[in-house]
């Protein structure tokens, strides 16, 4: 993976060991640390996911 890919749901870089989203089932899109962090923080404080149609990048 190449430095310039970008994550789908902030438009940040994806590094070298992207997170996996947890809005698909088998967590097959690739998303940034942070923005898999978030994720987590989110599903472990019982918030609903942030939906891909609202991700600036589709």
């Amino acid at each position: 993976m190449t430095t310039t890919t970008r994550c789908p749901r902030c438009t940040g870089p994806l590094d070298e060991r992207p997170a996996r989203s947890r809005v698909t089932v088998d967590r097959s899109l690739p998303i940034c640390a942070p923005c898999g962090q978030d994720e987590a923080v989110r599903d472990a404080t019982g918030q609903a996911p942030i939906p891909p149609d609202q991700w600036p990048v589709r």
